[in-house]
Parts: C-alpha cells; sequence; structure tokens
C-alpha cells in the first residue's frame, strides 16, 4: 500500500462533490508561533486521567483565547482548529521523514523516497517498480518539483511540499494528474462528457440495470459532471477539476469549530468559557475529525 500523498484516493472526491472545495495557495513554515511548539511539544505517558486532560485543557483554552478576555469566539476557535490540522500534518511528515531517511542525514534522496512510497524490491523477479512505472514517474516529477534548491535531496520543509502538493501554488499540477490519466482518453487537456462517464457506460447489476439500456448511474453521472463544467464549453479542464479535488482546510476548520460550539456553548453566546471547555472536554478529546486528544497529549504539563 502507498503511503505518500495518493490522488487516487482523493479523486472520488470530484464523484461526490466534496463541499470542502475551493482552490487555496500558501503554506505555512515548520515553526507556526510559538505555541505550535507547545502542542508539539512530547508526552511520555501513554494514558492521561481526567485530572490531567482538563488540566491541559485549561492552558490550550489560554492559547486559544488570542485577545486575553478569558472567552474563545468562533474565529479564535476556527484559528486554532486550523492550526491544529496543520500542526497534524506536520507531525506526520517528521514521522514519515525519520522512516524514510535511512542513511539518518536529514535529507531525502529520491531512491530513499522511493522505497519509502513504494517498498523496496525483495528480489530480481518482483514486478512493484514494474506495475507501478507511471506512479513511480510522476512521483519523480514531484520529488525533483519540491526540491526547491535543487539539491537533488529533499529537506524536512521540501518533503512535507512533496506529501502536501495541495499547499503550493506550483505543484498543484500534481494533484489533478491522476484524474486527466484516468479520463483524458485523447490527451487534449480536457475530459468531455463521453470520456467522463465512458463510451459504452457499464450496467450496475445490484441497481437492476438491463444490458442495452442506459445505465441508471448516468444521469447522475451527467449532472455532476455539468456541475463541475463551470464555464458550461463541455470539457472538465484543470482549473475546474482543482476546484474540487483541492481541499480547503479553512472551510474544514469553520465547519470544525462550529461543531464544538454548538456541543460546547451551553449559554449560547457564541463564545467558550475555560468551565464550558473543561465541562465538556470530550467533545475535544474524542473529536474523530481534528485530532484534539494528540494535541493535548503534547501539551507539558507545566502544573
Amino acid at each position: 500500500m502507498r503511503i505518500s500523498f495518493n490522488v487516487a484516493k482523493i479523486v472520488p472526491l470530484l464523484v461526490v462533490l466534496s463541499t470542502y472545495a475551493q482552490a487555496q495557495s500558501g503554506s505555512l513554515p515548520l515553526e507556526d508561533e510559538k505555541y505550535l511548539d507547545v502542542l508539539l511539544g512530547e508526552e511520555s505517558h501513554d494514558v492521561l486521567n481526567k485530572t490531567h486532560v482538563k488540566g491541559r485543557l485549561e492552558k490550550l483554552f489560554r492559547m486559544m483565547d488570542r485577545n486575553s478576555n478569558n472567552r474563545v469566539d468562533k474565529k479564535e476557535l476556527k484559528t486554532w482548529v486550523y492550526k491544529t490540522f496543520i500542526a497534524g500534518y506536520r507531525r506526520d511528515c517528521a514521522e514519515k521523514m525519520k522512516v524514510a531517511d535511512t542513511n539518518e542525514d536529514g535529507k531525502l534522496s529520491w531512491n530513499e523516497t522511493k522505497i519509502f512510497t513504494f517498498g523496496e524490491l525483495e528480489d530480481e523477479d518482483d514486478m512493484t517498480y514494474v506495475d507501478f512505472a507511471k506512479e513511480i514517474e510522476h512521483d519523480q516529477k514531484r520529488f525533483h518539483a519540491a526540491d526547491a534548491d535543487e539539491d537533488g535531496l529533499l529537506s524536512i520543509e521540501e518533503f512535507y511540499a512533496f506529501l502536501h502538493p495541495e499547499m503550493y501554488d506550483h505543484l498543484q499540477d500534481f494533484i489533478t494528474w491522476k484524474f486527466f490519466d484516468d479520463f483524458d482518453r485523447d490527451g487534449d487537456g480536457g475530459v468531455t462528457q463521453v470520456e467522463y462517464i465512458g463510451p459504452n457506460p457499464w450496467p450496475d447489476e445490484e441497481a437492476g440495470d438491463v444490458e442495452g439500456e442506459e445505465p441508471s448511474w448516468v444521469p447522475d453521472a451527467i449532472e455532476r459532471f455539468n456541475k463541475i463544467d463551470t464555464n458550461g464549453n463541455g470539457k472538465l479542464e484543470q482549473s475546474e477539476v482543482l476546484e474540487v479535488l483541492l481541499p480547503n482546510l479553512h472551510i474544514s476548520a469553520t465547519y470544525g469549530a462550529k461543531l464544538i460550539m454548538e456541543k460546547a456553548d451551553d449559554n449560547n453566546d457564541g463564545k467558550l468559557s475555560v468551565k464550558e471547555v473543561k465541562k465538556h472536554y470530550k467533545v475535544f478529546i474524542q473529536n474523530q475529525e481534528i485530532d484534539f486528544d494528540g494535541q493535548i497529549r503534547r501539551i507539558r504539563d507545566e502544573l
């Protein structure tokens, strides 16, 4: 199984028209403000009891409360949720770097990156690199595009760019390549409705489709195609596909903050008090969309 950034896993977002779909540019430095250092601190205990969790949540509350008015409003909460996403990406990148950097020189060669992504060949009969030749070629291009100083090696920041091309304007072409590789049959840089659906759409037997008749899924596919084709020229172009495939962490963070506020804002004043945060600690540590538990475990206990 491939464990690097995998566009193939993102392509289904095009089918379901994910609501988190709007192009976003820019990136964050590895050390984004002091409180990310706290969030990324080491934790030696595997299990934290309720008292520890609440104590750390109170510290977390002080971090979220940027204007120090003893209340966390929606904007402050959204900002913090966004930073937890980025912190999680950065931590994941650092962990993968440790595994991939087999010679421990602090940088990754293309060979180290290839082995990390696709595995090492077991013997001369192993056909993995042959079977994934197209994907390997694409990843090598992404490797060189992420290699900003062109030294043939990826630093931790460059490896982050390799793993998350969606964060960098100059790498966003690598997000759409899989879709166009699969659907752009004539190679003209656009996907027509026929290419998107296929010249001979296959019937869905489970839906009761009969061979020779239009499959039941086709009308929905046409509707999706037309929604993506925003300029109405009958082709899906890169900018239109990118609009759907690019995750927007700001939208995700806004949504995540909204859910938290709905569950923890007892007096419905649009703000969280430290009492509300500690009372509803499970809203934070059991959130499956946001790694609050991981962040809380990494806050150094200074009490």
